[in-house]
């Protein structure tokens, strides 16, 4: 009886296990002659789907462009991108609210499909060339389906950016004390040309995936009494 209730456990540990899934948007798979352009633009990451958008203090929605380090159009100069940082590879593409550097503040922001339970990411070229100044901060805010705020990380500006390991790059990561279904990435001042890449989430399990779970498991369990 102990080893048919060892294996119920595992898997049951492997069912949760398998419900909750690690995603993430690297931006990867677009080039320069697909980039997408719009106000929204959405990724699928197979286990979920992700929508980013930005907007100005007054609610105004902005363009957000897929752009590649290194080209003189996008305004952003070989090395912005880092090629390595906590086990992922930056790339060269990543997401940005303008291609030439904007005039005025924007704020990303992130929608999903179905709730997560983290969300981490890297920001690129906050405060290292100019704009914000010691103690600007900028802040992960994660939210749950009424965008009430659930979770944040922050970062604050040292007196000087350039003494930073490496001042083009900000890595924030936030848990939800519940289920997150948007995200928002926010300046405190206007930001010189930022971008955001490696948008790392845990997708939670839906009700229904739950409760199919539970049905296994008790299936299994009157399997065994009629052995």
């Amino acid at each position: 009886m102990k080893k048919f209730a060892k294996h119920v456990a595992i898997a049951g540990a492997v069912l949760f296990g398998s419900a909750a899934q690690a995603g993430m948007v690297g931006f990867e798979d677009y080039t320069n002659n697909n980039r997408k352009n719009a106000t929204n633009v959405a990724f699928n990451t197979g286990d979920n789907s992700v929508s980013f958008s930005a907007k100005n203090r007054n609610g105004v929605a902005k363009k957000v462009y897929v752009v590649k380090e290194g080209y003189p159009v996008d305004a952003y100069a070989p090395g912005d991108i880092i090629p390595d940082y906590n086990g992922h590879d930056g790339g060269k593409f990543f997401l940005s609210e303008d291609r030439n550097g904007p005039s005025t503040r924007f704020d990303y922001f992130m929608d999903f499909e179905h709730g997560v339970s983290d969300v981490s990411l890297a920001v690129y070229d906050y405060g290292a060339y100019g704009g914000p100044k010691q103690d600007d901060y900028v802040t992960l805010f994660l939210y749950d389906v009424n965008w009430n705020e659930i979770g944040s990380d922050s970062f604050t500006l040292p007196a000087n950016a350039r003494d930073l390991p490496d001042p083009n790059l900000i890595t924030l990561a936030a848990n939800a004390s519940g289920v997150a279904y948007h995200a928002s990435v926010m300046f405190s001042k206007g930001d010189v040309g930022t971008g955001i890449d490696n948008i790392s989430f845990t997708t939670v399990p839906e009700p229904g995936t739950l409760a199919l779970m539970g049905l296994g498991l008790f299936g299994l369990s009157l399997v065994r009494r009629r052995v």
